[in-house]
């Protein structure tokens, strides 16, 4: 039986998803199934789960991205398959990306996603800390966002990802270009995680750039290029390990491209170990 998803299935569904998706936190699996998650389930056993993200309009066009995962006890049974229809079924309108990632060095699911239209995009690496407090001789001044941040926050995200977007063919090339919905991003940024966006200012006052921490996850750094290689990415990165073990998580992950061969030595460097690799998926019409 196909049904909605309850609060009450989320310790269930954190214990099916941690045995192949141990790098997908609790806090993740909640925020995932929140957005239009439904389950499948046979005499009171989660088997399966979808869930996808409510439509949004971004600078490419509309776009939603979806997630099913089948336990692994269960699957090549047709679970994925029946999941996969419900979930589509509920989309009121076909988005012009359609989106998903999923584990490809255990279980890989490629196959499934292909007869379904998807085309690889690009593969990235699940990575986890579980080490202790770093210690380091801060040289940054740290502050949340705010308001007067903004055009910063803009900024160094187009400038930090420009790069991997056109290396990788994510149109548009910057994240935010020009005509985006400005006063969308405001209210975003104002609420959702404000507290989870860090910006770094050297002793000058400038900006060297911000992080982004989502649950244990570090979901973003962004070292502006005109202060890259002053040993700054380390700092921010230490700031982000010790503020998260100090929230109380004991699992600290991140993704990083694999491309992204300077980041990953960084990683690497203090401690980060490899969870999975996975492979970002996408329908663009």
């Amino acid at each position: 039986m196909i049904r909605a998803y309850r609060e009450s299935d989320l310790e269930s569904i954190s214990e099916m998803v941690a045995k192949g998706r141990p790098s997908i936190s609790h806090e993740l699996v909640a925020t995932r199934m929140a957005r239009h998650g439904i389950v499948y389930e046979v005499d009171g056993k989660i088997q399966g789960i979808a869930a996808r993200t409510t439509q949004r309009e971004t600078p490419a066009g509309s776009r939603v991205n979806a997630w099913v995962y089948t336990d692994p006890v269960f699957r090549r049974r047709g679970v994925g398959s029946l999941l996969w229809r419900e979930l589509m079924s509920r989309m009121e309108t076909v988005p012009k990306i359609l989106a998903t990632s999923y584990r490809v060095d255990k279980g890989d699911p490629t196959q499934f996603f292909t007869r379904r239209g998807f085309a690889f995009w690009l593969a990235g690496h699940c990575l986890g800390y579980r080490g202790d407090h770093i210690e380091y001789t801060p040289t940054l001044t740290v502050e949340n966002y705010t308001e007067d941040r903004f055009w910063d926050f803009v900024n160094l995200t187009n400038e930090g990802f420009l790069s991997l977007r056109q290396q990788h063919d994510i149109l548009p090339h910057l994240c935010y270009p020009p005509g985006f919905n400005e006063d969308d991003l405001r209210e975003r940024r104002l609420t959702f995680h404000q507290e989870d966006i860090h910006f770094f200012r050297d002793s000058a006052g400038s900006v060297v750039g911000y992080t982004y921490l989502e649950g244990p996850a570090i979901d973003t750094i962004v070292v502006a290029q005109s202060h890259m290689r002053k040993g700054y990415g380390r700092e921010m990165m230490c700031f982000c390990i010790n503020t998260l073990l100090d929230r109380g998580y004991e699992l600290i992950t991140l993704e990083v491209a694999d491309t992204n061969t300077g980041a990953r030595r960084l990683y690497d460097s203090v401690g980060f170990e490899l969870m999975e690799t996975v492979h970002d998926a996408r329908i663009q019409r």
